[in-house]
């Protein structure tokens, strides 16, 4: 071999061999914490990445993979109680529910921050908090001080009754609101039938039904649009209007059917008809 080669080979392999193991030293899969990646962690999860995984939580460009993987239950207490349950959560991380307080009483709770706050009643001794939007307002049902129940929305630590459609021995619940300040759920009625009810700026409407005596909204969304259920019915209701939603999937599903069955026949027999 030319001595010339010889020299540079001499010299050029101990270099690369140098920088493999500097590469591979820095190599962020290397500097994860131990143990191994070899399943070793809760659920089998694998992690990777730089600083990774030295609480499950925290590192910097962690990749994991396995059931339950950087993810943890928290416990959010209870009121005093033996018992709680969050029942609705917001982009901010804010939950809302029901527990038992020391005294034995159910009350509604916001959860924020690792602290959970009672949300009391408006003179009753139960309450409980079904929904909250992006504003932090929260909506429930708490009874009054004749037992009465009454559909509520609390904002800025101040409780509000919505009041009723006309019965207060049924009372009402309210069940979502949308970060319009919409409030949606259900009510007695003057004539003792329970109807699903939009309360939006003081007022409170009644939605209605479709059939029998009963109907109760459950969610709405941005655009004011309302679903919820009544007697062998699920419903949508918008721009004033409850419609079947049952009946309109099977509407269109038939529309289709019909189109479809038209082009095979020929582009002058297509039809669609709802």
């Amino acid at each position: 071999m030319n001595p010339l080669t010889r020299s540079k080979n001499t010299i050029i392999l101990p270099v690369l061999i140098a920088l493999t193991l500097i590469c591979f030293g820095l190599s962020p899969t290397t500097r994860a914490v131990d143990p191994p990646l070899d399943g070793g962690y809760p659920h089998g999860n694998t992690a990777e990445g730089e600083d990774a995984l030295f609480s499950l939580t925290t590192g910097f460009g962690n990749t994991a993979t396995g059931f339950d993987a950087l993810f943890s239950i928290i416990d959010l207490g209870t009121l005093g109680g033996t018992y709680s349950a969050g029942q609705a959560i917001n982009n901010r991380g804010q939950v809302v529910g029901e527990s038992y307080t020391t005294s034995g009483e159910l009350h509604a709770f916001l959860w924020q921050d690792g602290t959970m706050i009672d949300l009391g009643t408006l003179g009753g001794t139960y309450s409980s908090a079904r929904g909250i939007n992006e504003r932090g307002q929260v909506v429930g049902s708490n009874t009054i001080g004749s037992g009465e129940s009454r559909a509520f929305l609390w904002q800025n630590g101040v409780l509000t009754d919505l009041g009723t459609l006309g019965g207060p021995s049924i009372g009402s619940t309210a069940n979502a609101i949308n970060n319009q300040g919409q409030v949606v759920g259900a009510s007695g009625t003057s004539t003792g039938e329970l109807h699903a009810f939009l309360w939006q700026d003081g007022i409170m409407t009644d939605l209605g039904v479709l059939s029998g005596t009963f109907s109760s909204a459950q969610s709405i969304n941005e655009h004011g649009q309302i679903v919820g259920f009544g007697e062998g019915y699920s419903f949508i209701w918008q721009h004033g209007t409850m419609t079947d939603l049952i009946l309109m999937t099977a509407g269109r599903s038939s529309a289709r059917l019909r189109l479809t069955l038209g082009q095979r026949t020929g582009p002058s027999s297509c039809r669609v008809t709802r």
